[in-house]
C-alpha cells in the first residue's frame, strides 16, 4: 500500500525519546579531497575512507556527500583513486549504503544513493573508469520498504540505474566490460512488491532496459557479447522473464500483462530479433508461455498471446528464418499450442488461432494445436485455426515448398507432409470433423 514519507515519522519520533548521539568517520589521505557529512535524528553512523589508490598513496579530487535524517540509518564510503564522486542520502529508519570506488587504480567513478523509507539497503562496488551507478529507493511522495539494490561495475563508461517504491523490491545488476547500460524501474506510482530483478552484461556497449510493475515477479537478463539489446515490461502477479544473449548485435523484447505467465529468450549468435508479448495494456494474459530460441544470424520470431493457458514454442537454427504465432488476440478462449521449428536459411512460418463468427453465436478460440517443421531454404508454412479443437501438422524437408492450412469450424484435422522441392499444398476445412491428409515426394 502505498505511503506517504510521513509515515516513517512515528519511527523517527520514537528514535527522537533514545538519547543517544550519532557518529561521524573519517579519514582521507591525498590532496584536494572533499566531503560533507550532515546528520540529524539519532544513533546514525557514516564512515568515509579516501585513501587514493595504494598503501600509503592519497588520493586526488575525490568527493564524498552524505546527508542522513532519520533513526539508526548506516552509511559506509570508501574510495581509492582519483575524481571519484558518491553521494549518499537517506531519509527514514535502518536504511543502509555501502559503496566501494577502487581495489585497484580508478578515476571519474560516481556512484549516488537516495533512500526514502525504511529497512532498504543498497550496496554499490566499482572498478574502472568513468562508471555510474545510480540506486534510488522511494521518493519524497512513496517510500520503499525493504528494498535492496545491489550494483558492481568492473570495467570503464558503464551506467547503472534502479529505482523502485513499495514493499520488499530487489534488484541486482553486474557489469564487466566497456561502455553497457541498464535501467530498472519498480512499481512506480503503483501499487505493489515482492519483485525480483536480475541484470547481468558481460562484453561491451550492450543495453538493458526493465520495467516491473504487480507484485512477486521475477526477471533474470543475461547478456553475454557486444551490443546486445534487451527490453522487458511485467505488470501482473507471479509472473517470469528469463532473457538470454551470447553474441553480438542481438535484440530482445518481451512484455507481460496478467498473472501466472511464464516467459523464456534464448539468443546465440548475431543480428537475431525476437519479440514476445503475453497480454497487452487492455486484455490480460492468464498462465500462458512463450519458448523462445534463436541460434544464428538474422533470424526472426514474433509470439504474440491473450487470454488463458496458451502456450508458443519457437525455435530457429540457421540465417535469416522468421517466425511469427498469434493466439486469441481477437476472440476470447485460451488453451491452444502453437510450435515452430525452423532449420535452414530463408524459412517463413505463420501460425494464427483465433475464434470464429461463422458458427451460430460464434466460437471461441480454444483447443487448437498446430506444429510446423522446416528443414531447408525458402520454405513456407502458413496455419490459420478460427474455431475450437482443430488440428494441424505440416512437415517440410527441402526447399522452396509452400503450405497453406486455413480451418474453420470444430474438430477438424490436417496433415501435410512435403519431401522435395518446389512442392505445394493448400487445404481449406469449413465445418465440424473434416479430415485431410496430403503426402508428396519428389
Amino acid at each position: 500500500m502505498k505511503n506517504s514519507i510521513l509515515g516513517v515519522a512515528a519511527i523517527l519520533i520514537s528514535g527522537a525519546m533514545v538519547a543517544q548521539t550519532s557518529t561521524s568517520n573519517v579519514n582521507q589521505l591525498g590532496s584536494s579531497n572533499a566531503l560533507t557529512v550532515s546528520q540529524t535524528g539519532m544513533n546514525n553512523t557514516s564512515s568515509i575512507n579516501q585513501m587514493g589508490f595504494g598503501e600509503g598513496i592519497g588520493g586526488l579530487e575525490n568527493m564524498a556527500v552524505v546527508s542522513q535524517d532519520g533513526v539508526e540509518n548506516t552509511s559506509n564510503i570508501k574510495q581509492e583513486g582519483d575524481h571519484n564522486e558518491s553521494n549518499v542520502f537517506q531519509l527514514g529508519a535502518r536504511n543502509t549504503v555501502d559503496v566501494l570506488q577502487g581495489m585497484a587504480h580508478v578515476t571519474g567513478n560516481v556512484s549516488i544513493v537516495e533512500q526514502w523509507g525504511i529497512d532498504n539497503t543498497a550496496t554499490q562496488r566499482q572498478t574502472g573508469t568513468s562508471n555510474e551507478a545510480i540506486a534510488i529507493q522511494g521518493s519524497a511522495i512513496f517510500t520503499s520498504r525493504g528494498g535492496i539494490v545491489e550494483q558492481t561495475q568492473e570495467g570503464n563508461d558503464n551506467s547503472a540505474f534502479a529505482q523502485h517504491e513499495e514493499d520488499r523490491n530487489q534488484v541486482y545488476q553486474t557489469q564487466i566490460g566497456d561502455r553497457n547500460n541498464i535501467e530498472s524501474l519498480q512499481n512506480i506510482f503503483t501499487f505493489g512488491g515482492d519483485n525480483i530483478l536480475t541484470q547481468d552484461q558481460l562484453g561491451n556497449g550492450n543495453g538493458i532496459i526493465t520495467e516491473q510493475d504487480g507484485s512477486f515477479n521475477t526477471a533474470d537478463q543475461d547478456q553475454i557479447g557486444d551490443f546486445n539489446i534487451a527490453f522487458i515490461t511485467q505488470e501482473g502477479l507471479r509472473s517470469s522473464i528469463i532473457q538470454s544473449q551470447e553474441g553480438t548485435s542481438n535484440r530482445l523484447n518481451a512484455e507481460q500483462f496478467g498473472p501466472d505467465n511464464e516467459l523464456i529468450q534464448i539468443q546465440l549468435g548475431t543480428e537475431n530479433n525476437a519479440v514476445a508479448g503475453q497480454g497487452s495494456f487492455f486484455t490480460e494474459s492468464r498462465n500462458g508461455f512463450i519458448g523462445q530460441a534463436q541460434n544464428g544470424e538474422r533470424n526472426n520470431a514474433i509470439a504474440l498471446q491473450e487470454e488463458d493457458r496458451n502456450e508458443i514454442f519457437q525455435i530457429q537454427e540457421g540465417a535469416d528464418n522468421s517466425a511469427r504465432a498469434t493466439q486469441n488476440l481477437l476472440f476470447f478462449g485460451g488453451d491452444n499450442l502453437a510450435v515452430q521449428y525452423q532449420v535452414g536459411e530463408g524459412n517463413l512460418a505463420t501460425i494464427s488461432q483465433e475464434g470464429s463468427s461463422e458458427f451460430g453465436e460464434g466460437l471461441l478460440g480454444s483447443n487448437n494445436i498446430a506444429f510446423q517443421v522446416q528443414f531447408g531454404t525458402e520454405n513456407r508454412a502458413v496455419t490459420a485455426q478460427n474455431g475450437q479443437g482443430n488440428i494441424s501438422d505440416i512437415l517440410q524437408i527441402g526447399s522452396l515448398n509452400n503450405a497453406e492450412d486455413t480451418q474453420i469450424g470444430i474438430n477438424n484435422s490436417s496433415l501435410v507432409t512435403q519431401i522435395g522441392t518446389s512442392l505445394n499444398s493448400n487445404i481449406i476445412q469449413n465445418g465440424i470433423g473434416n479430415i485431410s491428409e496430403v503426402i508428396q515426394t519428389n
